[in-house]
């Protein structure tokens, strides 16, 4: 018999029974004969113990899964729990499948032999020390957990294929420049001010006019966190609405289009940074789409919305269902990204600046490291009038207090309190049950063309209310006071 049993001896005490099982399919196709015995072992834990265990069983339940003629051979070494199995009840306890006859590499799995007492330990193998033993099982169970790395984020859902890939939409903005009617269209790749001539650190900015002499200006910055993708459409859908006055573009309602073409028409400059995360995203619509911060190492990344200096702090978080930590970089404007939104917001005085996220349904003011929103909360509630009519159960608020989590280094904060962009929010435009994509993207593609109307529809009643504010005469504002 062989087992894993060697991942848990360090840290749990043993108890063991045995339960009659026939054979499954499986077992039948190896020529294993039934009736035969599994030995089911509860592990008593200590706290730390049970983490480790906890790791190696999940561990151990993915691997008939997904090596099969990997290390494990052609066979199926462990089963989930048959349901009509009855247990005891031990607290703090794991279970762990040892099965006669069972094949695996004995690198890896340590033999167990039958006929002996389960409550007793194995004997050391001949020549080994215990201090090679236990260091043996720590190289065992770190190479388990650098599988599960490896194993678990690919298992989570996947983006819908009627998304867009990144380089699609990358050459779909690029098609869009140019003049196009009463629009005036352009599209440059920004590059890192540090770092001018690295072509891969460039991000994709789009501005639309209609005039010269803005009375107006908006800046929209989307797709941040990488698994977002339905903000990088949402911005998309607003390019082509000029682009393509005569013909909406996929998922953009005539209502959406004629607003928002009404504005800039009237003077609204609209500049859209549709991408600011380009290597997360290919990594969340690959085989990570729990990826939420750039795609720096395999196992560290950096939240673009923590890297900037208002409330800044060094910190960490475990992103665990994509087997990663999320960091708010060594520094503000540490990450490359963030150093290009820089440069972008330092071009003019915006009237307006909107983040676009999702995972939530909500417009959110700053601050998002303190609670009670800032000295212009009621200014900027009041902009969200018209807005809020077009989603009555947005939740409207400063950020600390509506996500109900701390939010330090926000980008929307640095636009607000170094800008002085009073009208600074970041923008949640889609929530549903589950967990990364289809907790932040819509499932149906009908569900998203409707997400990316509404909030096309949504920031054009923004635009209508920076226009009426500047009375629709002279150029754009200069930045205000919020000290």
């Amino acid at each position: 018999m062989r087992c894993l049993d060697c991942y848990l001896r360090p840290f749990c005490s043993h108890a063991a029974l045995e339960i009659p099982h026939q054979a499954s399919s499986c077992e039948t196709r190896l020529g294993i004969r039934s009736p035969h015995t599994w030995t089911v072992r509860t592990k008593s834990c200590t706290r730390r113990g049970l983490i480790k265990a906890k790791l190696s069983f999940v561990l151990a339940g993915l691997l008939p899964l997904t090596m099969q003629g990997g290390i494990c051979g052609p066979h199926c070494m462990l089963w989930p729990l048959p349901p009509t199995w009855t247990l005891p009840k031990v607290e703090h306890s794991m279970l762990v499948l040892c099965r006669r006859k069972a094949v695996a590499a004995p690198t890896l799995l340590r033999s167990y032999r039958p006929g002996s007492n389960p409550n007793q330990e194995d004997s050391l193998p001949a020549g080994r020390s215990a201090v090679q033993e236990q260091l043996q099982e720590g190289f065992n169970f770190i190479g388990f957990a650098l599988l599960l790395a490896l194993i678990l984020p690919s298992l989570q859902p996947r983006v819908p294929a009627f998304y867009r890939s990144t380089d699609a939409l990358d050459m779909e903005l690029h098609a869009a420049a140019g003049k196009h009617g009463d629009f005036d269209i352009r599209v440059e790749d920004v590059p890192d001010p540090a770092d001018m001539a690295n072509p891969q650190h460039r991000l994709t900015l789009v501005t639309a006019s209609a005039t010269s002499r803005p009375k107006a200006r908006i800046l929209i910055v989307a797709n941040e966190h990488a698994r977002e993708l339905v903000t990088g459409e949402v911005a998309l859908g607003l390019v082509k609405s000029l682009a393509e006055a005569d013909s909406p573009a996929k998922g953009t309602a005539v209502g959406h289009g004629d607003r928002l073409r009404a504005a800039v028409r009237n003077g609204l400059e609209l500049t859209v940074l549709p991408i600011a995360n380009t290597e997360g995203r290919r990594l969340a619509e690959g085989l990570r789409p729990c990826q939420r911060g750039t795609a720096d190492t395999p196992l560290f990344a950096t939240d673009l919305n923590r890297n900037f200096p208002t409330d800044w702090s060094a910190g960490l978080q475990l992103n665990y269902l994509n087997v990663a930590f999320d960091t708010h970089g060594l520094s503000p404007f540490s990450a490359y990204q963030a150093r290009v939104i820089r440069e972008i917001a330092m071009r003019h005085e915006w009237d307006a600046f909107l983040d676009l996220h999702s995972g939530n349904l909500s417009l959110n003011l700053p601050f998002g490291h303190t609670f009670g929103g800032s000295k212009d909360l009621q200014e900027q509630l009041r902009a969200l009038e018209g807005v809020r009519k077009l989603c009555p159960e947005c939740i409207a608020g400063p950020s600390r207090d509506v996500m109900k989590y701390d939010n330090p280094g926000q980008l929307t904060d640095w636009m607000y309190q170094d800008r002085g962009v009073v009208y600074s929010y970041v923008w949640e435009v889609f929530s549903a049950p589950g967990t990364c994509a289809p907790h932040f993207n819509p499932s149906a593609e009908s569900e998203l063309d409707a997400t990316v109307d509404r909030w096309g529809s949504m920031v054009a009643a923004l635009g209508g209310f920076v226009l009426e504010r500047q009375g629709m005469q002279g150029t754009a504002s200069s930045p205000r006071s919020v000290g």
